[in-house]
């Protein structure tokens, strides 16, 4: 771990950072003049908290959705809901199973996101999954849908070994997919490159565990039951509306 820079005002703002083969982990910590005690959260006591998270929001859905993957929905949907996620995450297939319980009509009015997340340390083929899962989905939405189903639903089956070739063969069997295209899709690391992308995107942001949410730009951590997540999306979809009318 190294300190990547530091600057004073009253208190110090220390930023650490942690490479790995392919991810960077950051970390920003505040100490005191007196360089007695550290904190993890600075709060200027003269902004209202209430209106700087919806800037913050805001800011973080624009980014949250560049380069994201979207499973479900329309693009400009009324809420747009980013998951971090790894598939061979169990808390992120009990989330994943969850999703799909939601009225179909909901996803008429949000757009659901997929970003790769990892664990390499405690989930050897999860990185592969997220690369075949991005070449799959060069040819279109549906194919990263059959994938995940496929991962989530075999977590237990699956091996290093054995991830890629049950993948393709479950591939081939969706009509229009290209075989020949996945190939070069993998062959040219552009699956690679995006998950790559997607762990900075969440480093950025914050994220240490999976599966974690951004509905709209708010964190939402952890596996939500059905009665849960409904709620949270319909009070976000309310926001939205109301947001609307108001024209804030």
């Amino acid at each position: 771990m190294k300190i990547e820079g530091s600057d004073s005002d009253c208190y110090y703002r220390l930023k650490f950072a942690l490479v790995e083969s392919r991810s960077t982990f950051s970390q920003t910590l505040f100490l005191n003049p007196e360089q007695t005690r550290l904190f993890t959260t600075m709060f200027d006591v003269r902004i209202d908290p209430e209106a700087e998270e919806r800037r913050e929001a805001a800011s973080r859905r624009q980014s949250l959705r560049a380069g994201a993957k979207a499973l479900f929905g329309r693009d400009g949907a009324e809420v747009e809901v980013v998951i971090f996620s790894d598939f061979q995450c169990p808390y992120c297939a009990r989330l994943w199973s969850t999703l799909k319980q939601l009225d179909p009509s909901m996803y008429n009015r949000l757009t659901l996101y997929y970003r790769a997340f990892p664990l390499e340390s405690i989930h050897p083929w999860a990185h592969t999954a997220d690369v075949l899962a991005s070449c799959a989905q060069e040819q279109g939405r549906p194919y990263l849908v059959v994938l995940a189903d496929l991962f989530f639903s075999e977590q237990r089956r699956l091996t290093p070994s054995t991830i890629s070739e049950t993948a393709v063969a479950r591939l081939k069997r969706e009509r229009g997919f290209d075989a020949r295209a996945f190939s070069g899709c993998l062959r040219a690391k552009t699956g690679e490159r995006r998950v790559a992308a997607d762990l900075e995107s969440g480093f950025e942001m914050g994220v240490k565990a999976v599966p974690t949410m951004f509905i709209n730009g708010r964190r939402v951590n952890g596996s939500l039951g059905i009665e849960q997540l409904r709620a949270i999306l319909l009070q976000a979809l309310a926001e939205s509306s109301n947001k609307g009318k108001t024209g804030d």
